[in-house]
């Protein structure tokens, strides 16, 4: 089978990757840089699995930005094109529409396309009419949100914990089945696709809201002398919590989290619904990424002026280049604000960081780790990257004037760190 991928982020380089071990692959993306990096085999997504995927099958993979005016020998669409926040808030759809537009014309009778991009409840009837307008109505539509982490990304298309699938067809699901290679061990829920659209945004929501809930609780914590990790440890034990996404942090960030929330307002909104847990959950991360900057500025009575600041982790979680709502702009901003040295370090993020902070006074980049501690007065940890969470107690002693640690991430225990000043999110001060 021969499948066209439209869209050449995360979500589609991770199809073209995956899908390339069996069917022949037309990986199309309308930025030629991406198109240039991909025969070069330039990584620019940094996700685990894919390079070696790519090359491996890259006998049945093609790569183009411009599409040719017949895809007749195309029998399969996989529609994974970016869905950005628009300025208002609400969600995007311009890429997506221009996708159909451009395809759909250029496709065999009975051609299918599979929705993978994220998009608001309603988003499929809009595309079946735009369809409809292109005479297309032979054309079969298939809803199927992907739940897709970043840094794990092959691993959650080879083997998703489930799949769901918008349609209106009984035969999808066999369909896809043949497609993906996924076995009956998958689990496939099939839905009407108003409620396989809302079933993603509801998942992203309630992920973000847990975060948001155990934040909160770590801001209490601290003012009670708690210790979260006991607390998290005792409310996991109980079946209907767990500890999924209830470790506390200096905030959520991302390409995901924060537009579908806002997408979610919006159209609660234009619905008529009241939107109460949804700006709760967007409000108290906000605030809960003040108060950890706070946290900083206030241990220090004379002020941070001149103080040499390590702040390690741009991107939004570790292991990513990805700095879209990154909680790194809040706290570096504030920093920089108050006239303090500071060097901003992250081995994948410094440049697409750069890119969107560019250059302040009394502001440096490295990619050099031990460059960033080196005699700094203060580290302040923002992500969970491998070489981060590596580090002990004596490497900050080491290298720093003053081990004064500001950990946002809660990456060591707190007896690992006897030796230093380590100001944890919700846990007992090391001083």
């Amino acid at each position: 089978m021969k499948l066209l991928i439209v869209g050449l982020g995360y979500v589609g380089l991770t199809h073209a990757a995956y899908l390339s071990s069996f069917h022949e692959v037309l990986g199309y993306d309308i930025d030629r840089n991406k198109i240039e990096a991909l025969y070069a085999n330039v990584d620019y997504l940094f996700e685990p699995q894919l390079p070696a995927m790519l090359a491996k099958n890259k006998k049945n993979i093609q790569w183009v930005h411009t599409l040719p005016e017949s895809l007749a020998d195309i029998a399969v669409v996989i529609l994974a094109v970016g869905t950005p926040e628009a300025s208002d808030g609400r969600c995007d759809l311009s890429f997506l529409h221009l996708a159909i537009d451009t395809v759909a014309p250029r496709l065999q009778k009975d051609s299918v396309i599979i929705l993978r991009s994220t998009v608001p409840p309603g988003t499929y009837a809009q595309l079946r009419l735009r369809l409809a307008k292109l005479s297309r109505d032979d054309i079969q539509l298939i809803g199927m949100p992907e739940f897709m982490v970043l840094g794990q990304t092959y691993g959650d298309l080879k083997q998703p914990t489930r799949v769901i699938l918008g349609s209106v067809h009984a035969t999808h699901e066999t369909f896809v089945r043949n497609v993906f290679q996924y076995t009956l061990k998958v689990p496939f829920v099939v839905m009407a696709p108003e409620s396989a659209e809302l079933t993603k945004y509801a998942s992203n929501t309630f992920l973000a809201t847990k975060i948001s809930f155990i934040n909160q609780m770590a801001d209490i914590a601290d003012k009670v002398n708690a210790n979260m990790d006991d607390v998290v440890k005792g409310m996991g034990l109980d079946p209907r919590i767990g500890t999924s996404y209830l470790q506390p942090g200096v905030g959520y960030g991302g390409s995901c989290f924060p537009k579908d929330i806002q997408a979610m307002q919006h159209l609660a909104s234009d619905l008529g619904v009241e939107s109460t847990m949804l700006r709760a959950t967007e409000q108290a991360n906000l605030d809960h990424m003040h108060r950890f900057t706070e946290t900083i500025l206030s241990y220090f009575e004379e002020g941070i002026e001149g103080l040499n600041i390590a702040v390690c982790g741009l991107s939004f979680k570790g292991s990513s280049h990805d700095v879209r709502h990154s909680p790194a702009f809040l706290v570096v901003d504030a920093l920089v604000d108050q006239k303090a040295h500071i060097t901003v370090y992250d081995q994948k993020a410094t440049f697409d960081f750069f890119e969107l902070r560019g250059e302040k006074p009394c502001l440096a980049y490295t990619s050099d780790l031990k460059d960033a501690l080196k005699n700094a007065d203060v580290c302040v940890l923002l992500t969970d990257a491998p070489e981060l969470k590596a580090l002990k107690a004596i490497d900050f002693i080491q290298l720093m004037k003053t081990p004064i640690i500001f950990d946002g991430r809660n990456l060591y225990s707190l007896v690992s760190m006897k030796g230093t000043t380590y100001i944890s999110v919700g846990r007992p001060r090391i001083q």
